[in-house]
């Protein structure tokens, strides 16, 4: 038997194991190394989470504070962060889109006193957008389901429409707010796509004609800073 070769044969298969040995070892190592930055990327998404949520808490404190005497008069609500006039009879003729008066008194209080909140330099950089949104219930006349959704669709947008026309151009108190403010705003038609039910599940058709006040925060915007920060 020829020991030499078997020798040779030995430590040849020790060295590639040492070999293999060392490649896992540094798979190993770049495993835990992105393990601990997705761990870090996480707890930095978390925390900024946790810090718009406490922002948004805030926010709706203070805009619950500013209107609780008026949500009564004005048949407000104030859902999260969005402000609801829920009157139809006060906001619109049926099938109209042009302002009544009882609706442009109540913008003219209104509007300045939210933009005073959410332009505060506690808020506006958190802002990410502001909807006035226009919403209207499943029917139309004697259409049927499609032609009313369209024929809504087109009422709910000139209604959101007309409501940020009238706030650009008959309420002087925003002058200030107003280039922060075309960087914010937008009017959307929602048509009846976001009805309001009764507690029995049923349309309630005088509730899903409404006009909406939405403020969205900048959630997914700050969490894509962070991926940059990390490139």
């Amino acid at each position: 038997m020829n020991f030499e070769h078997l020798d040779k044969f030995v430590s040849n298969k020790m060295e590639v194991e040492d070999q293999w040995i060392s490649l896992s070892d540094i798979m190993a190592g770049l495993m835990m190394v992105f393990l601990l930055i997705a761990i870090v990327y996480m707890l930095k998404v978390q925390e900024i989470a946790n810090n718009i949520k406490l922002m948004e808490n805030e926010l709706y404190k203070d805009l619950e504070k500013e209107f609780k005497n008026d949500f009564s008069a004005w048949n407000m609500d104030l859902d999260s962060l969005t402000i609801k006039f829920k009157e139809p009879r006060v906001l619109f003729e049926g099938g109209k889109d042009k302002l009544k008066f009882r609706f442009k008194r109540i913008l003219n209080k209104f509007i300045p006193r939210y933009l005073k909140i959410v332009h505060s330099q506690k808020y506006s950089n958190i802002i990410s957008e502001i909807r006035i949104e226009g919403h209207t219930s499943s029917d139309y006349f004697n259409l049927s389901s499609e032609e009313a959704y369209i024929a809504n669709m087109r009422l709910s947008q000139n209604r959101a429409n007309n409501t940020l026309i009238y706030i650009f151009t008959f309420i002087p108190e925003i002058d200030k707010d107003k280039e922060w403010l075309r960087k914010k705003i937008a009017a959307i038609g929602m048509s009846s796509s976001r009805l309001i039910k009764t507690l029995k599940g049923k349309e309630d058709f005088k509730q899903s004609r409404r006009v909406e006040f939405r403020i969205l925060l900048k959630t997914d915007e700050a969490i894509a800073k962070i991926s940059l920060l990390d490139q």
